[in-house]
């Protein structure tokens, strides 16, 4: 029977729409699909990616995930093996850290990754032999105590003492053999000056780059680079044999009784006579169909094949079809773009390098189930790239529009693809061999808006209930600045609560880009618009346009170049560039004042020196949301997140690897659950969320309630009350009417530590919760039950 399985797991389930996740709780969202590592431990099989590791218990059939979010101590792992006669993992990353895992518990030894080195720490693979661990990394030997949990020591092997990348170490009974990047060496394995460069001899005058070095039955097998493909030779009493050849070669494993040479086509598994046992090609499942991307494979004691492949997760191979064993999660880690909108999660894996695309990727999560929507799997897309941006009907959850920077506009109905617009069939232009739309976004009327580069129309309308009829799409003809069509080309744009439209120029000429359609859609004579001033100098003759450059307070103009951009609930602009932040406090009248001012927000040091700094003021911001409560999530190249006040005067939260569960500190897009308060990072890494304390105001209190409610013994946790009206008052009195806790909400709830003014836990008993509206027109009240 042919099988597919991708399971649900015992961790990390997130219910969307009706979450009752703890505020200050991390999620992960993540794809574990590029597995590179496959171990065996009893009845449990261990397959690692670059972000964590699952299990599969082939007894019980129950999948679980370890990540940074719940036990392990780093993110991107590059490799990872059993430890000789334990029930233990030895697992390296790639910045020279080390965990030893065991039933979901790590022992950490970061003495590496905490060592300041000039070159990279990557740990490449693992050999075990005298209770120690001889690790192959981008330098050289590290040799790990894993009993004690300790560096026992480092051997630089390279001539005169140099780094040199080790890429896999393999030892026989009297001798060590080290595949490196110029050669293959070797020493004894009784050798007391292991540490001494000069003991690693050569074996043979060869350095060419060996990719790969294992032992079987007292053979050496090694993978030699030989310009563009690999040579497969066996080593026995200083003579080699040549076995095999591969174009796409990725790894060398053994087993106790034969070993597996591992392409990304094809897995040969051979006897350890080298005798050739059988090829693995391709997966025989029967309801899909996957190409494969092998990694790394797994013979166990019961003679059951496991591949660890790039693309598609681990395959278990059975004479009666495979199973593909992968965790739900998104396709891809990639994350360019993604949205919440309270009962789903988008994700798109595209960019702007039109020249160099990737595969179509979307990703949603609905109903606490993972969709695809690739250029693998949908023929309405096969030939399109590049997804990069994303707007969601906010009148239906299942209607959706995804822009590609090389191929137009997708439209999303019930979670498949209903049309594609390109320039046969819509008001978008070609140039060269694109459709190139980098920004989509749709009005309160539901008519979408799309930039189009490089074109004589560079925005277009697709109104709303039209479909592909090309007459019935609007082109504006803003911007060109020459025969040749220059012009800014436009990324990201919002809609405005007041109807203009603002959006980023990206490239020459950097800056910001609006436009007022002055209420009629289909004509764009009567337009406003303000575009940067063209750097090429050719001026622009359309009596619509004015100049428009970002300029500070004094009138100088800003240099910096805008990255995102946002509207507050003040109807504020707020904008991230790749210099800090940015803020238009009166962006209705962007038309009327020649020089628009962009302020930076300044923040007292509160040291007594009167002074303050200019908030973020030299970090590069690559996207910027909005909460419920008007705070603002700030996400950076570099620096990871910050959620700062309403108005930015003060900082609530810093988020990093080094002080949080964020994965990565380049945060490239932030999007948060209007529902729940989640927030979510998309990183270069993947996707986590974390579940703030903040969500929009309801109309009324129909909807309000406290969780948890009971409050049982022992809980630490905070205590919320959701589904409250924006700025509600809330009161939280003992039955006798002492009042315990008074705060505003944030947003439409408030979290409460269960504490009252003395700062001492508050007894058992009923307690109750008013609530009133800013102005005290409405108000409600409900209970809770604490108990001690």
């Amino acid at each position: 029977m042919n099988k597919f399985i991708i399971l649900s797991f015992l961790l990390f389930i997130a219910h969307f729409g009706f979450s009752q996740s703890a505020i200050g709780s991390w999620q992960e969202y993540l794809s574990y699909s590029n597995v590179h590592s496959v171990e065996k431990i009893d009845n449990i099989i261990y397959a690692a990616s670059d972000i964590g590791i699952f299990t599969y218990d082939t007894e019980e059939y129950i999948m679980q995930k370890f990540t940074k979010l719940n036990s392990l101590s780093d993110i991107d792992i590059t490799t990872m093996a059993a430890i000789p006669n334990t029930n233990k993992l030895f697992i390296g990353y790639s910045d020279g850290n080390i965990d030893i895992f065991e039933d979901g518990e790590v022992e950490n030894i970061p003495d590496l990754e905490m060592k300041t080195l000039s070159y990279s720490k990557q740990i490449n693979h693992i050999d075990f032999f005298n209770d120690l661990a001889y690790c192959s990394t981008d330098f050289g030997i590290l040799v790990v105590d894993y009993f004690n949990l300790e560096i026992e020591d480092f051997y630089y092997i390279g001539d005169e003492a140099s780094d040199v990348v080790i890429n896999q170490i393999a030892h026989t009974t009297d001798s060590i053999f080290v595949a490196t990047e110029s050669g293959l060496r070797k020493a004894s394995i009784n050798s007391t000056s292991l540490a001494f460069y000069e003991t690693w001899k050569y074996v043979g005058d060869d350095k060419s780059n060996y990719a790969g070095v294992i032992e079987i039955n007292n053979h050496i097998i090694v993978a030699k680079e030989n310009s563009s493909s690999y040579d497969i030779y066996s080593y026995e009493d200083g003579q080699w044999s040549s076995i095999t050849s591969s174009d796409n070669f990725s790894a060398l494993k053994a087993f106790d009784d034969n070993f597996a040479i591992i392409s990304s086509d094809q897995t040969d598994i051979y006897y350890n006579n080298l005798i050739l046992d059988q090829s693995i090609t391709s997966y025989d499942i029967e309801t899909i169909s996957l190409t494969p991307d092998m990694k790394t494979a797994l013979v166990d004691d019961d003679d059951n094949i496991w591949i660890g492949d790039q693309d598609n997760g681990l395959i278990q191979i059975a004479y009666d079809g495979d199973t593909q064993l992968l965790p739900d999660g998104p396709y891809s880690n990639k994350c360019f773009k993604l949205l919440a909108t309270g009962s789903s999660l988008w994700s798109v894996a595209g960019d702007f390098e039109h020249t160099s695309p990737t595969d179509a990727i979307l990703s949603i999560y609905r109903d606490n189930e993972w969709k695809y929507i690739t250029s693998y799997n949908e023929s309405k897309i096969s030939d399109i790239d590049n997804f990069c941006d994303i707007v969601v009907d906010p009148n239906d959850d299942t209607h959706a529009y995804i822009a590609s920077c090389n191929d137009g506009i997708v439209e999303i109905l019930n979670d498949t693809v209903a049309y594609t617009y390109n320039d046969t069939n819509s008001g978008l232009q070609e140039i060269y061999i694109w459709e190139l739309v980098a920004g989509i976004v749709m009005d309160e009327e539901g008519n979408l808006f799309a930039n189009n580069q490089e074109v004589s129309y560079p925005i277009v309308v697709k109104p709303v209930g039209v479909t592909d009829d090309v007459d019935e799409w609007y082109q504006y003809d803003y911007m060109p600045y020459d025969d040749a069509g220059e012009q800014c080309w436009l990324r990201e744009m919002i809609y405005t609560s007041w109807g203009d439209i603002w959006a980023i120029s990206g490239y020459d000429p950097h800056g910001l880009f609006v436009f007022d359609i002055n209420g009629t859609i289909d004509d764009a004579s009567d337009d406003s618009y303000r575009s940067p001033e063209n750097p090429r100098g050719t001026e622009l003759d359309d009596s619509r346009n004015t100049s428009f450059s970002m300029w500070d307070e004094d009138g100088v103009e800003i240099s910096s170049n805008p990255q995102c951009i946002v509207e507050d609930k003040n109807g504020y602009i707020w904008v991230g560039t790749n210099q800090g932040l940015y803020v238009y406090y009166q962006p209705q009248y962007v038309f009327d004042v020649d020089e628009p001012t962009a302020s930076q927000i300044l923040v007292p040091r509160n040291d007594g020196s009167g002074l303050a700094d200019y908030l973020l003021e030299d970090a590069s911001i690559n996207a910027i949301a909005v909460d419920g409560a008007n705070r603002k999530w700030i996400g950076t190249d570099t620096e990871g997140a910050y959620l700062v006040s309403s108005d930015g005067t003060y900082t609530v939260e810093t988020f990093n690897t080094d002080n949080s569960s964020l994965i990565s500190d380049q945060i490239i897009s932030i999007s948060i659950d209007p529902e729940t308060g989640e927030v979510f990072f998309g990183t270069d890494l993947g996707i986590v969320s974390y579940m703030g304390s903040a969500i929009e105001g309801k109309e009324d209190y129909s909807e309000a309630y406290a969780y948890p409610n009971p409050v049982k013994p022992n809980y630490e946790g905070v205590i919320t009350v959701t589904g409250l009206m924006e700025d509600s008052n809330v009161r939280i009195t003992d039955i006798s009417g002492k009042i315990v806790y008074e705060a505003n909400s944030t947003g439409g709830q408030i979290v409460w530590s269960g504490k009252n003014f003395d700062n001492k836990k508050v007894s058992s008993g009923v307690y109750l919760v008013f609530a009133t509206n800013e102005d005290g027109s409405v108000s409600m009240v409900t209970k809770i039950m604490i108990i001690r």
